[in-house]
């Protein structure tokens, strides 16, 4: 009714059916179709092996070495070996170190906070229990004012009915 007196065409209320993959067309497979990643993914494979192939030569060159080279050569690669074995080991110090003075400065670090929160815990706890006194005398006050205008009020409204002059039942009896 709404759309047929404004003009006005109304959204699709029911839309269609929910897509299916069973329902999606098939696409043609193309043979070029990722021409550029095929040649990006072989020459990666080629580095990696020409870099796997040289890390095996360099370990036969070594093995070599080792078992036909001179008693200088010999020399010279166990030379090299402990001082490579030195090196890892003052790395491995130096490491340890550094991640010693690392936790501490966090330690340092952290026990600061905390007590920079427990001292603003404290001088809050101090601020508000003397907010609550302040606030408890000045209701003892307010309180005492009270009782003191309700007395005063009391003892002048006693002093006003003492001076008002009543007659009520004070006709003599032989008159009821």
């Amino acid at each position: 009714f709404f759309g047929t007196f404004f003009n006005v065409s109304l959204p699709n209320m029911f839309p269609n059916a929910r897509q299916s993959i069973m329902s999606r067309p098939v696409r043609k497979q193309q043979p070029q179709g990722n021409k550029e990643n095929i040649d990006i993914e072989f020459e990666r494979n080629q580095a990696r092996l020409q870099a796997k192939q040289q890390r095996y030569e360099e370990q036969n060159d070594y093995r070599r070495r080792c078992l036909e080279g001179t008693k200088a050569e010999r020399q010279h690669l166990q030379e090299e070996a402990r001082q490579q074995i030195e090196d890892l080991a003052t790395l491995k110090r130096v490491n340890k170190t550094e991640e010693r003075n690392f936790e501490k400065s966090l330690t340092n670090y952290f026990q600061e906070q905390q007590k920079q929160c427990f001292q603003a815990e404290k001088s809050q706890e101090v601020e508000k229990r003397a907010y609550l006194q302040e606030v408890m005398r000045e209701n003892k006050r307010i309180a005492e004012e009270k009782r003191m205008q309700a007395a005063a009020e009391r003892a002048s409204q006693a002093a006003q009915e003492r001076s008002e002059i009543c007659f009520w039942d004070r006709t003599p009896r032989s008159y009821r």
